[in-house]
């Protein structure tokens, strides 16, 4: 099993190198996303631990702090209410959602609100057994969910390129010198040690992308890491996702029918909305905006926006930010709905 392991990280990075190479958005994380799809299709219980994960994390949020500068912490006040206002109305239309979705799938109320709760996938799943979900399904429709929206986005977010609405993030022109590679390896091993030892909503990506920015601050902002380090990251995490698509998510997906698809699409479509309304209130380029208000994972929408040269740093910022305020609120917010839900069922 750890050389069938082996293979498929190889194969995530040729795969997302391959899709780079011909241009295709998002290269790495989509090349290694379908790679893990068509593997899932011959390979059973190919599992991955955690510590994998936030190892791939690291490897992106490095090269995010690496980029920061610190006029970005004096900008981020202008965003702030803005911010508060667009995950006011994803949480409001996330119980809309869910209330369109049990009526129309047949699903009981709870699996299907815990379906469309724009939360972190794996905190959500976590939870939704404990309070009587279908947890099968709430995983399968994330997964979905994520998968879906990751494909679709930096199509998009390419075509709304050829207007020229995105940002350019620096490249260093300079070769990397021996100690520019060791600040980046001890940044490393740091971030992973940070992420093992505290367990925190997106926490991989928070202690490398912070730890990426004190190395920066120290170097006087005149390092950078080489784009073959965020590119294993985002292979191996692509990768990852796709061996999540199996057999049993699709028959679950095509048992719930037609019902599910329009749920998909309307969460993708709603997101957008939110999103323009935060580009035409702020200051932010619109590709940037939708990858920041969109709920399809932290490091994948991330990883898309450092890979678009996007703003990959508040990008960032703003899904860490929503993954913690929907952590804290969620209890409160499922305590509430299980109240109203439960009248509908009386």
């Amino acid at each position: 099993m750890y050389v069938k392991k082996v293979i498929f990280l190889s194969a995530s990075i040729l795969a997302g190198w391959l899709f780079t190479f011909l241009q295709i958005p998002a290269g790495w994380l989509l090349g290694a996303l379908w790679c893990g799809i068509l593997a899932r299709l011959y390979l059973k219980d190919m599992l991955f631990s955690s510590r994998l994960i936030k190892i791939s994390q690291v490897l992106i949020g490095i090269s995010i702090g690496l980029m920061i500068k610190v006029h970005f912490f004096s900008s981020l006040i202008q965003y702030f209410f803005p911010f508060l206002l667009s995950i006011s109305l994803m949480i409001l239309s996330g119980l809309l959602l869910g209330f369109i979705f049990y009526k129309i799938s047949g699903l009981d109320t709870i699996t299907a609100f815990f379906c469309c709760i724009p939360g972190g996938a794996t905190e959500v799943i976590a939870v939704s057994n404990d309070y009587g979900a279908d947890e099968k399904i709430v995983a399968a429709f994330h997964s979905t969910r994520i998968i879906f929206i990751v494909s679709t986005v930096p199509f998009l977010l390419s075509y709304l390129d050829k207007n020229n609405t995105v940002t350019t993030q620096p490249i260093s022109l300079m070769p990397l010198q021996p100690m520019d590679l060791a600040y980046i390896f001890l940044g490393i091993i740091i971030s992973i040690f940070l992420a093992f030892k505290f367990k925190l909503p997106g926490g991989a990506l928070v202690f490398s992308i912070f730890t990426g920015f004190l190395i920066s601050l120290i170097n006087g902002g005149e390092i950078y890491s080489p784009r073959i380090t965020s590119g294993i990251g985002q292979a191996w995490i692509g990768g990852i996702i796709g061996l999540r698509f199996d057999k049993e998510t699709l028959m679950l997906i095509v048992r719930v029918g037609w019902s599910a698809v329009l749920v998909l699409f309307l969460y993708l479509i709603i997101g957008i909305g939110i999103a323009i309304l935060f580009y035409v209130i702020t200051p932010l380029d619109m590709g940037s905006s939708i990858l920041g208000i969109i709920p399809a994972g932290a490091v994948e929408m991330t990883s898309i926006a450092l890979f678009l040269n996007l703003d990959a740093t508040l990008v960032a910022f703003m899904q860490v930010s929503r993954l913690i305020v929907m952590f804290l609120s969620m209890p409160k917010i499922i305590k509430i709905l299980l109240k109203r839900y439960n009248t509908l069922n009386v």
